[in-house]
C-alpha cells in the first residue's frame, strides 16, 4: 500500500477518524500498523513478528546490559544479513540480484532491524527506556507512517509519546493545517516531480548515454529524483504521523544546498546520519587516534553505510568514495586553517560560490554508483560523462534551463521552515485552509499516471 494511492488515501481517513473518535486511540494506530503490514505478504508480516518478539524479550531478560546489547545485534544483524546478504556474502550475484534495488526483500527490513538495534542499545544505556508494555512496544516499531522507510526514530523521542498515548493522555493537534500542508508537499514532490523524472533517468541509465550532455543530463535528474522521492516519502511520514498526534523528527534539510560533505550528511537522511555516528562512528572511535585510525574509522562506517543500502559492490563504492571525499575535506579544511593567506582567499564570495558548484559537481556524480546496476554500466557512464566538452546545441540549453530550475526548486524549498513557522500555521488552521490541503491530497493520488513509481526507499 504506497503513500501515493488512493487506497492508503482511504486507509488512513479511516483510521484517523477512528483514533479521533475511539477511547482507545493507541490501540487503533496499533491495529492499523499491523493491517498496513499485513498487506505487504505473510512472509514479511511473520518476520517483523518474529522480531518484535525476540526483541522484547531480549530488552526484559535479566542478563546483563552488555549482553543484551550482544545479543539483540547478534539477532537483529543475522536476520537481516540471512534475509538481505545472503546471496550477496555467498558470493553468488547471479543475474536476477545486480539491479540497483531488490524488489523483493521485506518492506522496510533495514529501517525498522536498525531502529530495534538502537532501541536496544539506548535501553541498555538509560534504564528508563525499557518497555514492559508489549503493546507500546510493538507500537514503537511497527508505527505505520515511518515503519517503511523512516524515519529511523530514537526511543528517547517516540516511546514517551506512546506511554502517555496508552496511558490515556491524548494528545489535542491545533495545527492539522500543518500536517496536511506536509502530506501536499510530499506528494506533490513524489508524484508531480520524482516520477516525471523517472522514465527520463531509467531511459537513460539502462540504455546507457549516448553523448556527454544525456550522461551529465541522466546523473543530474538522478539526484533530484531520488531526493524528491525519498523526501517526498519523509514529508508525508511526518505529516500523517501529526495528524495522528505524534511528532516524527526531521529526515531532511535541502541537502544540495550544503557547503561540503559532511554538512550533506547532516542535511541528508538525517536520522541514518545520526544513527551512524552515534553507534558506529563514536563507539570505533570517531575523530581520535592517529590519522590513519581516523581515515580507517571512516572508511569502515561509510562502506558499511553504503552496503546499508544494498547488496551490491556499487553501494560499497559510493560509501568508500564518501569517506574518501570527507577525509579530503578534512585534510583541506585543516590546511587552510593553518594558512593565513589560504584562509582569507577561501573566504572570496567568488571561492565560496566555486566550491560549492564544485561540491555539488561531485555529488551528482558519486549518484551514478548509487543508480548504476553494477561496475560495467558505471564505468561506461562514466567513460561517456568525462568524453570530452560538451556540445553545445539548442537541445543542450534547454536541458541546462531545466536543471537549474529544479535547483531553483531546492532554494525555495529552503524558505519551507520559516514559511510554516508556527504562528502562521496557526493562522493557516481554519476550514477554508483545510479543505483545500485535503482536497490537494485527493487530487495528488487521484492523478492519472501511466506507470507505477513505488517510493525507492520502500525496497531497501
Amino acid at each position: 500500500m504506497y503513500f501515493n494511492t488512493f487506497e492508503f488515501f482511504c486507509f488512513f481517513l479511516l483510521t484517523w477518524i477512528l483514533a479521533r473518535y475511539s477511547r482507545s486511540p493507541a490501540f487503533v494506530l496499533l491495529a492499523a500498523s499491523a493491517g498496513f503490514y499485513v498487506v505487504a505478504g505473510w512472509v514479511d508480516s511473520v518476520l517483523i513478528a518474529v522480531l518484535i518478539g525476540l526483541n522484547w524479550l531480549i530488552v526484559r531478560s535479566r542478563v546483563t546490559p552488555r549482553w543484551r546489547v550482544a545479543i539483540a545485534v547478534f539477532v537483529n544483524i543475522g536476520v537481516l544479513a540471512a534475509v538481505k546478504y545472503r546471496v550477496f556474502l555467498l558470493g553468488d550475484m547471479g543475474a536476477d540480484h545486480t539491479t540497483y534495488i531488490d524488489t523483493v526483500l521485506p518492506l522496510g527490513i533495514s529501517f525498522y532491524t536498525f531502529q530495534l538495534l538502537g532501541y536496544q542499545i539506548d535501553a541498555a544505556r538509560e534504564s528508563h527506556l525499557r518497555e514492559d508494555r508489549w503493546s507500546t512496544f510493538g507500537l514503537f516499531v511497527v508505527f505505520f507512517p515511518q515503519l517503511i522507510a523512516g524515519p529511523i526514530v530514537r526511543a528517547r523521542e517516540l516511546l514517551p509519546q506512546l506511554r502517555r498515548l496508552f496511558a490515556g493522555q491524548r494528545r489535542h493537534l491545533r495545527l492539522y493545517s500543518y500536517g496536511l500542508g506536509l502530506c501536499v508537499l510530499g506528494l506533490t514532490k513524489k508524484i508531480i516531480f520524482a516520477d516525471s523524472l523517472a522514465p527520463v533517468v531509467d531511459d537513460i541509465f539502462y540504455a546507457g548515454p549516448t553523448s556527454m550532455t544525456e550522461a551529465w543530463t541522466g546523473a543530474w535528474l538522478f539526484t533530484f529524483q531520488i531526493y524528491f522521492d525519498f523526501s517526498g516519502y519523509s514529508d508525508i511520514a511526518l505529516g500523517c504521523a501529526y495528524l495522528l498526534g505524534i511528532r516524527l523528527p526531521r529526515n531532511f534539510r535541502t541537502p544540495y544546498l550544503s557547503r561540503s560533505p559532511r554538512e550533506f550528511w547532516q542535511r541528508w537522511h538525517i536520522t541514518l546520519s545520526r544513527w551512524i555516528r552515534d553507534y558506529l562512528y563514536i563507539p570505533l572511535g570517531g575523530g581520535s587516534g592517529s590519522r590513519p585510525r581516523q581515515l580507517l574509522t571512516l572508511l569502515v562506517v561509510m562502506g558499511l553505510a553504503g552496503l546499508w543500502h544494498g547488496a551490491n559492490l556499487t553501494f560499497v563504492a559510493w560509501g568508500l568514495l564518501w569517506g574518501c571525499y570527507i577525509a579530503l575535506h578534512r585534510a583541506a579544511v585543516s590546511r587552510i586553517d593553518r594558512n593565513p593567506r589560504l584562509s582569507r582567499v577561501s573566504a572570496l564570495p567568488l571561492t565560496s560560490l566555486l566550491y560549492r558548484s564544485g561540491h555539488l559537481v561531485i555529488v551528482v556524480c558519486l549518484w551514478v554508483f548509487f543508480r548504476a546496476e553494477n561496475f560495467a554500466v558505471a564505468e561506461n557512464y562514466f567513460s561517456v560523462m568525462f568524453a570530452g566538452p560538451v556540445a553545445l546545441t539548442q537541445n543542450s540549453a534547454v536541458v541546462f534551463a531545466g536543471c537549474v530550475a529544479l535547483l531553483a526548486l531546492h532554494h525555495i524549498e529552503a524558505w519551507r521552515p520559516r514559511a510554516i513557522s508556527g504562528f502562521r500555521a496557526r493562522r493557516w488552521n481554519h476550514p477554508a485552509m483545510l479543505g483545500l490541503f485535503f482536497g490537494l491530497c485527493l487530487w495528488l493520488v487521484l492523478l492519472p499516471s501511466y506507470t507505477q513509481n513505488p517510493f525507492i526507499y520502500f525496497r531497501f
